[in-house]
């Protein structure tokens, strides 16, 4: 790759200056790899061999913020100034470390806990299986006494259908039933869905049909084919392309307990309803869960900073990091604070997230599972009441 490109070129050149430019080249792929320490290293031969070169000076302040040494990134951050005044690239990295060096972070010591939703597990089959018929009846019967077919999808996220009621257009439904914050449903693989719809002779939405085969009982519930290739252990997350009532059905609670006493289960999918935010403060179904840790900053004024204390929080993935930061400051404020930031602390590489950033999910920018995040605000405790909403940069 090209560390090793610029290796094998550090090693054949003689000249001071040159050398100190391939190391400052070095130092940048080290950082865009996340190799932070090595990034450092290099940055500060850069300067060692041409200390008049102000790029050199930049990427150690840069490296040695990732690696939380805050008053060296700020030395050599300043000394980009010395070397360059007006250079506003240098000035924004400066002021945003010492934010940064305010904070007085450390990593986390302990993960959020995993919501219900998000566990792993393997489920055995405890029932004897009865006939087709009489699952088919069960089945029937549980859907009158619970919610019903649940059809709605995160209402943003581009998949599954969503239902309203025309007399009241701004909340989602399910067949007539309101959806309630904190309910339960459990995803199934639509394969697998269809076959046990065949083997009972069910017609659905899902698309199953009478089959002129013999039916069979389908094997355990696996919803493997649901899931992203990387996973962690205690920790399911779907892939992000997947449309409801294509690749998978959402079942009420106790028919999805049912069919996995009766068959066995692998990979159970449960996800919760949530409230959105803002503009779209209606219920919908969280497919797409992560547990964040966050706190709260204050960079500026008089009242007491609070970044001590971390709190953890369920959110989605396809939530915009506008309605995640305002989600955030209900928090810690009755009222939005006028002035705040959102930052990503962990995983590496440390970002403040701009204006321009407030339009993007959360798994387009980079906020997932386990990350920690602190809110940064400057406001003082006798400042005018908030104004507007959250979102807006510090100026």
């Amino acid at each position: 790759g090209s560390i090793g490109v610029y290796t094998e070129a550090i090693a054949a050149t003689e000249a001071p200056d040159a050398k100190g430019v391939l190391h400052s080249n070095r130092s940048a792929a080290h950082f865009a790899l996340t190799r932070f320490a090595e990034a450092a290293s290099d940055a500060q031969k850069c300067v060692e061999l041409h200390p008049k070169w102000k790029t050199g000076y930049f990427r150690q302040g840069a490296a040695l913020a990732q690696c939380r040494d805050y008053t060296g990134s700020i030395a050599a951050y300043e000394h980009t100034l010395r070397l360059d005044p007006v250079d506003k690239g240098c000035k924004k990295a400066l002021a945003e470390v010492k934010v940064l060096a305010k904070m007085h972070w450390e990593p986390a010591t302990t993960p959020p806990p995993l919501p219900c939703e998000g566990v792993a597990d393997q489920l055995a089959s405890v029932s004897p299986a009865p006939g087709p018929e009489a699952q088919k009846m069960e089945v029937s019967s549980l859907a009158q006494h619970c919610a019903p077919w649940l059809l709605v999808a995160e209402p943003h996220a581009g998949t599954g259908n969503l239902h309203t009621d025309a007399a009241n257009p701004g909340s989602v439904y399910s067949r007539g039933a309101k959806l309630c914050q904190g309910d339960i449903y459990h995803l199934v693989d639509c394969k697998w869905w269809r076959s046990w719809c065949v083997f009972v002779q069910l017609h659905n939405s899902a698309g199953s049909v009478a089959s002129s085969e013999a039916p069979h009982a389908p094997g355990p519930v696996d919803n493997g084919a649901l899931l992203t290739d990387c996973i962690a252990a205690e920790w399911l997350e779907l892939r992000g392309t997947l449309a409801e009532n294509v690749d998978f059905v959402i079942l009420p609670v106790k028919i999805a307990e049912y069919l996995y006493a009766i068959f066995g289960a692998r990979k159970v999918l449960r996800r919760a309803v949530h409230m959105g935010s803002l503009a779209r403060n209606i219920p919908y179904l969280n497919l797409h869960p992560i547990a964040v840790t966050f706190s709260h900053c204050l960079t500026h004024g008089r009242a007491k900073p609070q970044h001590q204390v971390r709190q953890h929080l369920v959110v989605g993935q396809a939530m915009t990091v506008r309605e995640l930061l305002y989600v955030l400051c209900s928090k810690f404020f009755p009222s939005p604070p006028h002035k705040s930031r959102l930052w990503r602390i962990e995983p590496a590489p440390m970002v403040a997230f701009g204006e321009d950033d407030y339009k993007r999910t959360l798994r387009e920018a980079s906020i997932q599972h386990q990350a920690v995040l602190v809110v940064e605000t400057n406001d003082t405790q006798d400042e005018a009441k908030p104004r507007g909403r959250p979102g807006l940069p510090l100026l």
